[in-house]
Order: structure tokens, then sequence, then C-alpha cells
């Protein structure tokens, strides 16, 4: 689930001179133009901690994963189109996302995401094949950072937020009902797909708005026209962009069709989780039309960045950087890790019709640095747990995920259930606050509400309560009020 980055860059119409920048023949420089006007800033704060830094992206299963060899490629293009630019530089972390979705993005924290399904795409695609592209891309990204829109993008980052609470309320629904066939973990990944599945990175929504993201765009014309990049490859991008939107519309009318129905279907039931009646699927769809509604139609982007380029850069004639990208993307170790992305994905399917020992095989044949990642720990845990619930290796890949900072919020919730299950409440307690803290997860609070009641520490769960009031959510508030109240039914 991702939003795609085709339908994510936009394009904004600024003039300017060419110029042919010192030292890089047929290279132009955009005096005047955008990137000239943009304020400066003395510095840039540095990324938060790993964990935060990394949201929203760790608050699904999904998570992120590291290859060396990959972002250190990337960098180097981050880093030439640095090169255009007069200000100080952040520091960019850069990581990949296990999703054979074709997408790009970058965090609030100031992190920058490829994902898999981009690079796979791209691998498959000759005409695409250059670094003119892939460029154009980074590019986009890394003028939101650059200009200062990640700083804003902490609104959207908390709507998702609550989106992904709201589905947690709708899990904890359903676990009144009874999975047969599977452990505690197997059921708890089976129950999170209700809504996780439907929202991985962000599909939803989208996080920046009309005039950030055509400045973005500006700037990344700019910046790859500094950098020497062929600019036609930014239109040639962006002419994908209609077709993939096309796309993107059948998927977001049958993922909202899903979430309200299965939003319906539970408030149909008149179950309740925590005191809180759920329709998560139709809330889910108008925060989805809301936001949407901020975020640049791409029917004009590639005529816009066409008027942009020719009259900008109409003379200019950048060649264009095939083989560094062709000798790059076509690497055994490129296509082994791609392949092992897709073969995760689709783990998923396998998980939902309880084929548990499929999921184990399947995961045992993964090559790092993908059988490192969180999902695919997530997966294994899961797989594991159905064939044999308790199972040590269950157990030990929950715990290797669990420490480190990159843990997804799935990891961290099935580390909790297991000390809970071990009657270890005070290890589990204690985990989740830290959990809380690292996350700055307001819904947190929820299980620890619940668990100190099931401590009989209701004291306790009624000044935690008081506590969320002040800090969370509405719906969360609601939550965690009821459950310090033992109206949760458990």
């Amino acid at each position: 689930m991702a939003r795609s980055f085709l339908s994510r860059l936009g394009l904004g119409l600024c003039g300017a001179a060419v110029l042919t920048a010192p030292g890089l023949p047929g290279t132009a420089q955009a005096k005047g133009k955008f990137i000239e006007g943009v304020s400066v800033p003395a510095a840039y704060p540095p990324p938060p901690p790993e964990t935060l830094a990394l949201a929203p992206f760790n608050l699904q299963e999904t998570g992120t994963f590291n290859d060396p060899p990959t972002e250190a490629y990337l960098r180097r293009i981050v880093n030439h189109l640095l090169e255009g630019w007069n200000g100080p530089r952040p520091e960019i972390p850069i990581f990949l996302v296990p999703s054979m979705s074709f997408a790009s993005e970058v965090s609030a924290g100031g992190v920058m995401f490829v994902y898999a399904g981009t690079l796979d795409y791209m691998r498959k695609t000759p005409d695409v094949q250059t670094e003119d592209m892939i460029a154009f891309v980074l590019a986009h990204e890394l003028s939101h950072i650059l200009l200062g829109h990640t700083r804003h993008r902490t609104e959207t980052q908390n709507t998702t937020q609550r989106v992904m609470g709201g589905i947690d309320l709708a899990a904890s629904i359903a676990s009144k009902l009874n999975i047969g066939g599977a452990g505690q973990m197997a059921q708890m990944a089976l129950l999170s797909d209700f809504g996780s599945n439907l929202l991985t990175a962000q599909a939803a929504f989208p996080a920046w708005s009309r005039k950030q993201e055509k400045e973005a765009d500006v700037m990344a014309v700019d910046l790859m026209a500094r950098a020497g990049y062929e600019l036609d490859a930014a239109s040639t991008m962006l002419g994908l962009i209609a077709q993939d939107e096309e796309q993107l519309k059948a998927q977001k009318a049958k993922g909202q069709k899903r979430l309200f129905e299965a939003g319906r279907t539970r408030n149909a039931s008149g179950q309740q989780g925590y005191g809180v009646q759920v329709n998560t699927g139709a809330w889910l769809v108008r925060n989805w039309d809301a936001l949407a509604g901020t975020h640049p139609a791409a029917s004009a982007r590639q005529e816009h960045v066409a008027q942009y380029i020719a009259h900008n850069y109409g003379d200019v004639v950048n060649p264009e950087h095939r083989a560094p990208f062709q000798q790059f993307i076509k690497t055994a170790h490129m296509q082994t890790m791609l392949l092992d992305v897709q073969s995760l994905n689709g783990m998923a399917d396998q998980i939902q019709a309880k084929n548990f020992g499929a999921v184990v095989a399947e995961q045992a044949r993964l090559h790092a640095p993908v059988a490192n990642s969180q999902l695919s720990l997530f997966y294994g845990a899961v797989g594991n747990d159905g064939v044999h619930h308790l199972s040590p290796v269950a157990i030990s890949m929950i715990e290797r995920g669990a420490s480190r900072p990159d843990v997804t919020r799935q990891i961290a919730l099935l580390k909790s259930s297991y000390l809970e299950g071990q009657n270890k409440n005070d290890q589990a307690l204690a985990y989740l606050a830290k959990m809380q803290a690292a996350f700055e997860d307001p819904s947190f609070y929820i299980y620890r509400i619940h668990l100190l009641r099931k401590m009989n520490r209701t004291n306790d769960a009624g000044l935690l309560a008081m506590e969320c009031v002040g800090h969370g959510d509405t719906s969360i508030r609601d939550a965690c009020v009821a459950a310090s109240k033992g109206e949760d039914g458990g």
C-alpha cells in the first residue's frame, strides 16, 4: 500500500535565465529561478532518534530495511544534486521499504524512503533505466527537505497515526472472536490485517499540499539542471504519472469500499472494543477524501513541467546517464533482493489463508538484507507461531526485531503480548511505556491501561487514563477512559 511516487510528483511554473555552471560543460545553472529565491536556512535540525524518524512507516508491519550498496548509489545521486544547493546540507538517512509499490516518500523526520517496487519497475522497464529518471524522484523528495516542508508534515502524520489507532480499536473488537488453528501471534497478524494492509505506506493519505508539491517539483527541476541531468527525464517520468493515477483511482475506490464494508460489518455486529463503537471504514474514507482534496491532480503535471522546462531550459541539452544506472540495477544482488521482496509480499496472502507452514518455508529461503527486515521477522514469527504456538523460533524473531531501533509497532505489540502471555506483566508494562515514548504514540496508553486493570491496579489505570486524556486523540482518549472503567469487555 503505497501511494505511488508517480502520483506525488507535481509541477509548478517559475521563470528565469539559463547559464552554464563553471566546471560542468553543458550543465544548466538556474540563475534567478525558483531555487535562487529560496530563503536558505542557517542550518537544518539533525534527524530525531531512528524509531521516531521512521514514523509513520514503522507504525505498520511493512517497516523498512537497509541495503548498503543500494543506499550508497542513491546517496551519491543525492550528494550530486546537493552540489547545486547553496545552503547547508542536511543529514538525510536513506531507507528502503520492502513493498512492491511504485513509491517514494520523506518522513516528518527528514528521512528519505525508496520502495523496492520503484527499483523493480525500473529494472523491468528498459526505457526508464537512466540515472536521470531516478534523480528526478530523489530530487523531488530532497526538495521537500530543503524547503522545510517536512516540518509541516507532522499534522498529516498525526492523522495517519490516528487512523492506525482506529484500526487497533477495530482489531480489539475482532479479538473477541475465536480464530482457530493459529497461535497468539498468528491471530494478532490476522486481526491487524483488517486495516493495516489496506493502508500500506499511506496509500490513502497524500502527504503534501498543492503548494508544497509545486515548489518541490520546481526545485527538483532546478537541482537536476544544475547537476547536469537530462531534463526530458522529468517529462518522461511525469508521463507515467497520468497512467499510474488512473490505476490508483481504481485501487482507491476498491480500497475505500473494503474499508467502508469492514467498518459497517463491525458496527452491525453490535460488538464494542474498549467501549468504542467502531465504524472504522467510513471514518477512514472521510479522512482519505479530506486529505486527498489538498493534493494536486496529476492530469496537468506533465504539461506544466514540459512548459517549465521549455521556457527556462529550452536551449539546454544535457546528456543522458544510462550506463551508471544500468550497471547498478542489473546486478545479481539487486535481482535477488527484489525477488526476495516480491516473495515477502506474497506471505500476507499465505497468512490470511493460514498456510503457516508455507510462510515458514518461504521466509527461510530469503537472503540478507530482506531476511533481516522487520517485515520478514514479523511474518517469520507469525508463521512459526501458527505452526507451533510459543515456538522458540518465533520468540527469537520477535526479540530480534524488538531490540532494534527500526522496530515496527506490530513487532512491539507482539513482544508485549508475549510477555503478558508469560505472566511477565511488569515487564510488558515497562516495555509498552518505553515504546510509547520511542514512537511518541498515545495509542499505547490503551494497552497499558488495559494491562493495569488486568493486574488489578485500578487506581494506576485511572491515573494513566487521566494522563491519556491530556495527550491523546479524541478516539484514543475515549478508549483510554473506557478501558480504565473496564468497559472493554476484557
